[in-house]
Formats: C-alpha cells, sequence, structure tokens
C-alpha cells in the first residue's frame, strides 16, 4: 500500500548524499512554548568547546531515528519549494523501520519518485532520469534533524539570540558556532538549542561570499522517546524557500509484510547506511572551488548554481545537468567542464558503486 495513500499512483522519494555544506536555522516565531511565562534569554553556562560539543551532541541525539531503540513510524508530509517562480507544491512519504530498512515517496506534478531500502539494497523508480530540485531539498530538509554532522571544534557564541527566539516561549537558547576551513576561506556554521529540551530549533551557514542558508524545526508531540519537527523550513539568500509541513507523524508497531519489498521492474543498486569515500580530498566543498576562477585572495560570488551529478565506481560524471538557475552561459559551462573532472568515489562494505547527488557550485570573481 503507498505511504500516501489518496494518490492515484506510488512514488518514492531518494535518499541522496548531499555534498553540500548543509544550511542552517535562525529565527523560528512559530515554536510552540513550553508555559505561559515571560520568554527567557539566559545564556547557558557552556564554558569550553567540549561542553559545547556535548550540547550539540546530545541536541540531535534526541532527533536521531537511526538509534536501534527508535520507534518504527509513518510519516505523512505537505511540501512546497519556490525558486522566485510559480511554487512548486507536493506531498512526502515516509515508512521508517530502520536506517537500513525504509521506503520514502515523492509526488508533485510531472514528477513522481519510489524508493525502497531492504538491507543492502536499493531500488528506486522515478519518472524521469534526474532528480529534481525541490525533491531534493525536500530530501534534506527531512534528514536535517537526525543526520546532521556534528562539526570537529564548535565553542558557544555570545551573540545576541535572533529576535524570533525570543517570542518562542519559555526557554533558554544556545548559539553554537563552527567553522569549516576552506581554501583561503572558511564557512561559518551556526546551531541554535532549546537548552531545555535539549533539541535543535536551528542553524545557519554563512558561506565566505556572502551567501547564508538558513533552516528552521518546529516540534509538536514526542515520536515515543525522541523529537521530530512538525514543520521544516528552509531559505537560501539566493531566492530558494522550502517548507515541510507533517499531517500524520505515528508510531508503529508493525508495517504490512509487503511494506518494504524492492519495487516491482525498478531498478536495483548496492547500498549501505553507512558509505565511505575513497578521496584524499578533505572536503568537497572546497574541491568543488576548482569549478572556479581564483585569482586573487578576495573574490566575490557572481553566481550560484545547484547540479545533479551521476557519478560511476570511477569517479567519472556520467550526466551533469543544471537545475537552478536556468539560462546562465557561465553555469551552463561549469556544468560541461564537469565532465572532465573526477569526483570522490563511494563505497559500500569496500567495493565502489555508482551514486547520485545534487552539488552547489559558487563561480567567484575577484572584487576590483
Amino acid at each position: 500500500m503507498p505511504i500516501l495513500r489518496h494518490l492515484a499512483f506510488r512514488t518514492f522519494a531518494l535518499a541522496v548524499l548531499s555534498f553540500i555544506t548543509a544550511p542552517a536555522f535562525s529565527a523560528l516565531a512559530q515554536q510552540t512554548p513550553h508555559s505561559s511565562a515571560a520568554p527567557r534569554n539566559d545564556k547557558p553556562s557552556i564554558s569550553s568547546e567540549s561542553k559545547a560539543r556535548d550540547l550539540l551532541e546530545r541536541a540531535f541525539a534526541e532527533t536521531n531515528i537511526e538509534t536501534p531503540a527508535s520507534p518504527a513510524f509513518l510519516l505523512e508530509a505537505d511540501a512546497q519549494f519556490t525558486d522566485g517562480k510559480q511554487p512548486v507544491r507536493g506531498e512526502f512519504g515516509l515508512s521508517w523501520a530502520a536506517k537500513n530498512l525504509y521506503r520514502q515517496e515523492i509526488i508533485f506534478p510531472n514528477f513522481s519518485q519510489m524508493i525502497v531500502v531492504s538491507g543492502d539494497t536499493l531500488s528506486r523508480s522515478r519518472s524521469s532520469d534526474f532528480l529534481p530540485l525541490p525533491a531534493f531539498e525536500w530530501e534534506q530538509m527531512i534528514e536535517l534533524p537526525y543526520s546532521w554532522p556534528v562539526p570537529p571544534n564548535v565553542k558557544f557564541d555570545s551573540r545576541p539570540v535572533p529576535p524570533a527566539f525570543e517570542r518562542a516561549g519559555n526557554m533558554h537558547i544556545a548559539c553554537l558556532a563552527a567553522a569549516i576551513e576552506l581554501k583561503r576561506s572558511s564557512i561559518r556554521e551556526e546551531f541554535y538549542i532549546d537548552t531545555d529540551d535539549t533539541v535543535p530549533l536551528g542553524i545557519e551557514v554563512h558561506y565566505p561570499e556572502g551567501r547564508n542558508v538558513k533552516y528552521t524545526f518546529v516540534y509538536g508531540a514526542p515520536l515515543g522517546h525522541k523529537r521530530f519537527p512538525r514543520m521544516i523550513t528552509y531559505d537560501d539568500s539566493i531566492g530558494l524557500h522550502g517548507v515541510i509541513t507533517v499531517r500524520e507523524l505515528k508510531a508503529v508497531s508493525a508495517f504490512a509484510a509487503t511494506e518494504f519489498d524492492l519495487a516491482a521492474k525498478a531498478p536495483t543498486e548496492d547500498w549501505c547506511a553507512d558509505p565511505a569515500f575513497k578521496s584524499s580530498r578533505p572536503d568537497l566543498y572546497a574541491y568543488l572551488h576548482e569549478f572556479n576562477k581564483w585569482s586573487g585572495n578576495v573574490t566575490k560570488s557572481v553566481a550560484v548554481g545547484y547540479f545533479y551529478v551521476r557519478v560511476d565506481t570511477k569517479g567519472k560524471v556520467q550526466k551533469a545537468a543544471l537545475l537552478y538557475p536556468s539560462g546562465n552561459p557561465a553555469l551552463k559551462n561549469a556544468a560541461s567542464d564537469m565532465y572532465r573532472r573526477r569526483f570522490p568515489i563511494k563505497a559500500c562494505n569496500g567495493r565502489a558503486i555508482d551514486y547520485e547527488t545534487v552539488i552547489q557550485v559558487d563561480l567567484l570573481s575577484p572584487i576590483d
């Protein structure tokens, strides 16, 4: 039975591996208050990097559905994505038993997709030969609450809490900051944590060229002993915006025997929950800057593009397509250039496999 039961046909969302440094969350105006008491903004006592890191790890552990003790559940959600044009509206479904046993569905006008992961095999059926940007972003938004990587260096940031957090209710808010070093610059990540419930409320990523990406999480009733957002928002300063609103989220004692059967006649591929990448490059975002024209230490971003890329077992690009924005000659040239590049090799259980992803490319030029 399809997750999105009222649909005329079934679709699945691809579990995509993203090489984009994930965006972040900022203000949260719709957070459910803990009580009617006046809001508090007392700064938590976080005097060391180790304490900041511990708080961040505990916050994301609260939302990590991949742990063995996490409940099986069914999720149905409405989704919207805007790139400055007509909004795309769709639906997202997830039947989750474990990180190696689940199925996802995505549907929106002119696109449908279905994926089943069972053990070490993934089957996928899709109505197009590439992954559109709305589907990719919705997948990222669902994954963020439980898969956000904790940076190696994190510290408490004493910067003022954004005003919308002040309206969020009776909470203590901590801002934790981390920097990811790139060639000649760094990305700054900021995590906003509710220290009363110990859950992530928002993440912001500030790119060196001035671009910012933000996510926010709004929580409802707990899912067993876990917390999963009832609403997730995404905002990119280049004009992209997404919202996922969960309309049903419930624990499931048992799924139907056929729930995780591999889709009939759908292509299958090797899959593993914890893939490895055979690459000497420590950071793919820095690697992607090889597409950019560095001609000085001070640069400005002239274009930001999102590309669909399929990579084979040798790291060669088999397909590259510009997803956003269309019509930019420089970005189209970057898509052509990708075929001459080598990407990291993805391996499952020591064996190289094909994979697909959506990557972000910033085209830079010197500041005059």
